[in-house]
């Protein structure tokens, strides 16, 4: 039960909330934007300390981590549970919708490889506030967490190459060739 509107409510099934959304209609609470922009901040300290963290935990296996976190993740996307296979094309299309208020991103196919283009690297905006390194523990989480997802999703093997890194990001992705046995 959640008091929404001065009401109580239970959400319905399946329907969720944004949090800003929530926040803002709860009665007797007032947030700002310099509320979001504090919370932003804390959520990128918390973020660096549990990818440093999991380096120290994991060692060299913090792409694995990640890996493993996407195909959890695209486990759960509304997509995996269709009958029909889900092409490459398709899934980065989902991803563009589903984190366009986050992960804001551009795609170009071309031949065997699609380059992902980042123009405002949310990763990038944390490490810049917080006077980190460009290219350390949270991009790799966050490069090898999209390859889990394209892992899970389409069933296929997928190579990750970072083309550059900061404010701007560009990703390119191209399927693993399978061998002839």
């Amino acid at each position: 039960m959640h008091k929404i509107g001065g009401e109580n409510q239970v959400l319905p099934r399946g329907e969720t909330y944004i949090m800003s959304n929530l926040v803002r209609t709860i009665e007797g609470i007032n947030v700002t934007e310099k509320d979001y922009e504090l919370a932003s901040k804390d959520l990128g300290v918390r973020m660096l300390s549990i990818s440093k963290t999991l380096r120290k935990v994991s060692g060299g296996s913090l792409g694995a981590i990640g890996t493993t976190a996407g195909r959890i993740a695209a486990s759960h996307l509304p997509r995996m549970f269709e009958d029909e296979k889900i092409t490459f094309e398709e899934i980065i299309k989902d991803l563009q919708g589903k984190w366009k208020d986050s992960f804001k991103f551009d795609y170009v196919f071309a031949d065997s490889t699609t380059t992902l283009t980042f123009d405002h690297c949310p990763i990038y905006t944390i490490l810049s506030q917080q006077g980190e390194k460009v290219g350390g523990d949270l991009c790799t989480l966050f490069h090898s967490y999209l390859q889990g997802i394209l892992v899970e999703v389409v069933g296929e093997r997928f190579q990750l190459k970072t083309e550059s890194m900061g404010e701007k990001c560009v990703l390119k992705v191209r399927l693993m060739p399978k061998f002839d046995d």
